[in-house]
C-alpha cells in the first residue's frame, strides 16, 4: 500500500494562530484499510485515521505504524488523538519504540490509553536521543475487537 503523506503542507494565514502541527510519513504499516491508510496517523488533521484492515479481511493484533520524523531528534514522549467519529478501534494496550536506521529497534515505554477521543500524552521514562523513527504498536483495543484506529499520533520534544 502508499504510505505518502495524504495532503499537502498548510500555510498559516493569520499570524496570530500556531503553525499547523509537522508533518511525518509513515514507512511501515502493519494494516490499514484503503482510505485509513497508516499514513493518516500523522498528516495533522484530526479528521482523518489510521484503521486497520477490516474490509477483506481483519488484521488482528498487534497493529503498528511507524513514522519518519524527517531528521534525528531527541523527543520526551507521543501524543496520541483517538479518532473523532467513534470509539471502535481506540488502542488500549500499547508501547512505543524508536530506531536511528530502521534495523534497530528499543522500546521506549510501554501502558495503556483511555478510552477517548482527545488527546492524551505518553512521556518517556527518560528522553530518547537519537531518534529517527518512532513505531507506535497497538496490543489489544479498548473492547476487545480486532482493530485498531488512530486519528493522530505527534511527537513531543
Amino acid at each position: 500500500g502508499e504510505l505518502l503523506p495524504v495532503r499537502e503542507a498548510v500555510v498559516a494565514v493569520d499570524e496570530t494562530m500556531p503553525p499547523p502541527p509537522e508533518t511525518f510519513i509513515a514507512v511501515e504499516c502493519s494494516s490499514q484499510e484503503p482510505g485509513n491508510e497508516g499514513g493518516k496517523a500523522c498528516d495533522g488533521d484530526p479528521m482523518t485515521m489510521w484503521h486497520t484492515q477490516y474490509g477483506v479481511t481483519l488484521g488482528k493484533y498487534p497493529h503498528s505504524v511507524a513514522m519518519d520524523l524527517n531528521k534525528v531528534r531527541t523527543i520526551k514522549g507521543i501524543t496520541c488523538l483517538g479518532r473523532q467519529d467513534g470509539v471502535n478501534g481506540r488502542v488500549k494496550d500499547f508501547k512505543v519504540e524508536v530506531s536511528a536506521d530502521r534495523k534497530t529497534w528499543k522500546t521506549v515505554v510501554t501502558g495503556a490509553l483511555k478510552n477517548t477521543g482527545d488527546q492524551q500524552t505518553v512521556l518517556f521514562p527518560a528522553p530518547a536521543e537519537n531518534v529517527r523513527y518512532v513505531r507506535f504498536t497497538g496490543l489489544s483495543e479498548q473492547n476487545g475487537q480486532e482493530f485498531a484506529s488512530m486519528a493522530e499520533i505527534g511527537i513531543i520534544e
